[in-house]
């Protein structure tokens, strides 16, 4: 069932959103059902409010319980297949005397997972996206070292990466959380005058 945004998310992305919400817009949540979460989503070329399913709002969110496999076909002959609890697509950065405009970013999260899961989700999407792969090992120590021990940090972050597919700039990072004994991957896309400024 897909249900309002809960989730710690990145903080920049979710901040605008709160923001934005302040100053008098709406965000969009697919609250239907789980079919409103498509499984595949072609973003070869910049998507518009209507690909995206944005209505009147400079945000649509579609977060579900259980992660639904989904499918981010980018440019250059690339995809990213991952099990998705979120995903979002906003439109900030545009003019902002300009009503409608289409999607300029987007950010996903996976399910929690345990941390030899949430490692080769890891792998599987610096994979996907033709990114080396030097950072699991780091983070892999440090999420197992915390496990289970008395950690002063509540969350283990790996050291974020940044790739540009296309007109997509990508910033991606793995978390864990040794408390819960989960983690999660957390990406984020940016195009059009965010990247020019």
């Amino acid at each position: 069932m897909v249900k309002p945004l809960l989730r710690r998310g990145l903080p920049a992305s979710f901040a605008l959103i709160i923001l934005a919400c302040l100053s008098g817009c709406g965000t969009h949540m697919n609250t239907d059902n789980d079919d409103d979460f498509p499984q595949t989503w072609d973003l070869r070329e910049p998507p518009t409010r209507e690909q995206v399913g944005m209505k009147n709002d400079d945000t649509v969110i579609f977060e579900t319980d259980a992660p639904r496999t989904v499918t981010l076909r980018l440019p250059e002959d690339t995809s990213l297949t991952l099990p998705l609890t979120l995903l979002t697509f906003d439109s900030y950065g545009r003019n902002p005397s300009g009503d409608n405009q289409n999607p300029t970013g987007l950010d996903g999260k996976t399910d929690r997972v345990p941390l030899d899961e949430t490692v080769e989700l890891y792998r599987s999407t610096l994979d996907q996206l033709h990114m080396g792969t030097d950072t699991i090992a780091d983070f892999q120590k440090q999420a197992s070292a915390a496990d289970g021990a008395q950690h002063p940090a509540k969350r283990i972050t790996s050291q974020p990466l940044t790739k540009c597919v296309g007109y997509i700039e990508i910033q991606l990072h793995a978390e864990y959380e040794p408390d819960n004994q989960v983690g999660f991957i957390q990406f984020s896309g940016a195009w059009g005058p965010l990247l020019h400024d």
